[in-house]
């Protein structure tokens, strides 16, 4: 019988967590993912937290918000303000 192709690699768990920079364990995450555009997998993961937001038992719904509030917080954080003075002429 042929065994199943394991393309992602071992589940992420925190006792296997490399010493490395978080920005840089997110990128070995996303390398495993090669075909997948990351636009799609954030929409995608966006939605399943609103689901488990609606269906989800309590702690899904927890973690639901506190994704979705991260989410927003990097968002701002990464977003460069715009620069009033490059306006003026």
């Amino acid at each position: 019988m042929n065994e199943p192709i394991k393309l992602y690699g071992p589940d992420v768990i925190a006792s296997d967590l490399p010493p490395a920079e978080n920005h840089e364990l997110a990128e070995a995450l996303l390398s495993r993912l090669p075909f997948q555009d990351r636009a799609v997998l954030l929409s995608d993961m966006v939605a399943l937290c609103f689901f488990w937001m609606r269906h989800g038992s309590k702690r899904e719904e927890i973690s639901a918000c506190d994704f979705l509030n991260a989410l927003q917080r990097s968002a701002v954080r990464l977003s460069t303000p715009p620069n009033p003075s490059a306006n003026q002429t």
